[in-house]
């Protein structure tokens, strides 16, 4: 297999979050090829193991991309396109690197690689599908965080709705808009995370969230009706 011609190939394939059938079926059919055991998973990741013996390695990468376009090309020995980097690139080393050493018969464990679905998308559907369906000795995530080196943390994300409702008042009045209690609510948010992060990296005592927002000096009074 060339191994820049199967880079371009995956990523010209459109994988918008929620559309990846088409780049799944394309992988499936090309680890199928490299003597893996492929195939796509109730929740569409495309999924290959490969090795008999020797420790578990789960080599977990995510195969959709945020939408919009990038054309692709490759200039002055870089390679541009929507997912290039983030992150069909470093599913594609995955894939590559574990046929090489299958081939050349110097596999020592067995490999797991799953091109994740929904990464982009809040739902996380591929690695929620299987995280608990392996327990490997070893997990390394496909992330972008530089060619020489291995990132040993991953902060994850929250995703926090908050609304505010209250009567209508004029603006004159006394009554403090939504929207003015809204942008406090963030300012003391974004305040409470910054304090958080200078006392870890002191390596301070980390401030631990309060029960439930809205309480205490710093913070909005709730809303009546959320």
């Amino acid at each position: 297999m060339d191994e820049i011609t199967f880079l371009e190939q995956f990523v010209r394939i459109p994988s918008v979050s929620g559309e990846e059938a088409a780049v799944a079926a394309f992988l499936v059919e090309r680890m199928s090829s490299l003597g893996f055991t492929a195939s796509v998973d109730g929740a569409g990741n495309a999924v290959a193991t490969v090795g008999t013996t020797g420790p578990l390695l789960v080599l977990l990468g995510h195969i959709d991309t945020v939408g919009g376009a990038v054309p692709f090309r490759i200039e002055q020995g870089q390679l541009y396109g929507r997912g290039a980097v983030d992150a069909k690139g470093p599913f594609a080393t995955f894939v590559c690197a574990a046929a090489r050493a299958y081939q050349a018969g110097t596999l020592s464990c067995r490999v797991v690689l799953v091109g994740a679905v929904e990464e982009e998308a809040a739902t996380s559907r591929g690695a929620h599908y299987v995280v608990d369906k392996y327990a490997p000795d070893f997990c390394v995530i496909g992330e972008p965080s530089g060619w020489d080196r291995v990132t040993l943390g991953y902060k994850g994300r929250l995703l926090v709705h908050y609304r505010r409702e209250q009567p209508a008042a004029h603006s004159a009045g006394e009554l403090r808009a939504a929207p003015e209690l809204l942008v406090e609510f963030w300012e003391a948010v974004r305040d409470r995370c910054a304090i958080h992060n200078a006392r870890a990296a002191a390596g301070g005592q980390r401030w631990r969230w309060p029960d439930r927002l809205g309480r205490g000096d710093h913070w909005p009074a709730p809303a009546r009706r959320c």
